[in-house]
Parts: structure tokens; C-alpha cells; sequence
């Protein structure tokens, strides 16, 4: 059995060496609107999130997107799992079903 200091470092290496998964521009783009209609992220960073997620250099691919809308700053984005998270500290029932609901939607993409 693994100490639990052990899976802190497994952890803590997974999170380090992430790296952001490159999406279609056609899949970026119905992300992005998921985030618009359910999420109340701004139309206005559309631009930013389509381009952070299909850059061809891998560098510069985005792990994390902080689109906020209704999640406020902790609002983000995860292309590794195409999902979304928000700060623990903002977490309310009503946010708690939002993004659960934001998630299926993102999972029912293809």
C-alpha cells in the first residue's frame, strides 16, 4: 500500500506535467458555446479560447481556460478532461448542479 506522502508526489506530478490537449476548431468552437449558453462565459473571449486550444505549437497549447461567467474567477476550462471546475470556496448547490450540468454536456460532445 502507498503512503499517503507517495500519492501526493503521484499527484503532484500529474498536475505538473500536464499538458493541454489540442482540440479541433470545430469542437473548440461547440466547448466554447456550451461555456457561452450554460456557463455565462463572455462571447468575448471566444477568440482567446479557440485560439489557446488550437495552436499547432505545442507549447502553447492551454491545459486551463479561466472562463468564469457564472463560476466567477475560479471558472475554468480543463481540455485534458473536457470539463470544468470552479473554486471549492464559491461552491453552492445551485453552482454544484450548474456544473454538473455543464459537464454532461461537454461529455455528450463528440
Amino acid at each position: 500500500m502507498e503512503s499517503e506522502s507517495t500519492l501526493s508526489m503521484a499527484n503532484a506530478y500529474k498536475v505538473f506535467n500536464m499538458m493541454g490537449k489540442r482540440l479541433s476548431l470545430f469542437f473548440a468552437n461547440q466547448v466554447y458555446d456550451i461555456l457561452v449558453q450554460h456557463a455565462g462565459a463572455p462571447e468575448s473571449l471566444r477568440n482567446s479560447f479557440i485560439y489557446s486550444h488550437t495552436e499547432d505549437d505545442d507549447n502553447k497549447l492551454c491545459w486551463e481556460f479561466r472562463f468564469q461567467g457564472h463560476f466567477g474567477f475560479g471558472g475554468k476550462y480543463w481540455s485534458e478532461r473536457n470539463a470544468i471546475t470552479y473554486y471549492p470556496e464559491d461552491h453552492t448547490k445551485k453552482l454544484d448542479k450548474l456544473e454538473a450540468k455543464v459537464n454532461k454536456l461537454l461529455g455528450e460532445l463528440k
